[in-house]
């Protein structure tokens, strides 16, 4: 019989192979103003942590239901600080630091009724676009940190006027924010992976994580809240409150939300 008792920590971690469990967690995702508008978002009052750095990324699944009108999909008020949201032609749109932006065009607009995966990253001189983890824009046009508000972030909406507004339609889902400007390499890394429970992961393939709302919380009327899974020391509880007519959605990207160990039923165990 092979004993795992003598292998060295990295054989051991190399014997033990993680693989995508066949019996997965309950996968689902926020419905916003699907189908009909609701002034339906989440809104995330205390954000410690979550603005004002040297550098973001911010990283979601979209399935949006229309198109026509200005969509967002993380809001911390466009005038004065980031948005990430979809244009009435179906373009990828960012802000940085508020007042300007910058688009990645998408042929045929981020497709409707589907889901996609959208990120954007910026380091203070240089910002990059994603779709599905391909480039569709770069650019050195935008230069300085990220802008800050007083206000709260907002995932599918933001404001005008004091108002919420440019509501997104649709359904959201992996909702991620990074204090890093994170590359198209590490992106595709964790496209399909979502980063589970426990909340601290500050090394490895998720440094830099500062907020990840996974959509698998409440959000029904009694319990009206999507919690943080990222939530380590410093960075706040960053929880999302459920304002208008949100709803958990059946419809679920292809992400993994569990794994299992593979063993072959002769010699394969661990022992602590």
């Amino acid at each position: 019989m092979r004993t795992l008792c003598c292998i060295p920590p990295l054989l051991l971690a190399l014997a033990l192979t993680a693989f995508p469990a066949t019996a997965q967690l309950r996968q689902g995702s926020v419905r916003l103003n699907d189908p009909t508008l609701a002034g339906a978002y989440l809104s995330v009052a205390d954000k410690t942590a979550l603005e004002g750095f040297p550098a973001i990324t911010i990283e979601a699944w979209v399935y949006p239901t229309v198109s026509g009108s200005y969509m967002t999909i993380v809001g911390n008020d466009f005038h004065t600080s980031y948005w990430l949201g979809l244009t009435p032609e179906g373009n990828i749109r960012f802000y940085p630091r508020g007042g300007t932006a910058v688009d990645g065009v998408v042929a045929g607009g981020v497709p409707l009724g589907k889901w996609s995966h959208v990120a954007v990253t910026y380091d203070g001189t240089t910002y990059f676009i994603y779709l599905n983890a391909a480039t569709v824009a770069a650019g050195i046009s935008i230069s300085g940190p990220i802008g800050t508000s007083p206000g709260d972030l907002r995932i599918g909406a933001d404001r005008e006027a004091g108002a919420p507004a440019y509501l997104f339609r649709g359904c959201l889902d992996q909702v991620r924010i990074w204090g890093v400007a994170r590359t198209g390499a590490q992106i595709r890394e964790t496209l399909y992976a979502g980063v589970g429970k426990p909340s601290y992961f500050h090394s490895g393939a998720y440094a830099g994580l500062r907020a990840s709302w996974d959509m698998q919380g409440g959000v029904i009327s009694s319990y009206p809240w999507v919690f943080d899974d990222a939530d380590g020391p410093g960075e706040g509880v960053n929880t999302a409150e459920q304002i208008g007519g949100t709803t958990i959605s059946p419809q679920a990207p292809p992400v993994s939300y569990n794994v299992a160990l593979q063993l072959n039923g002769v010699d394969d165990y661990a022992v602590m």
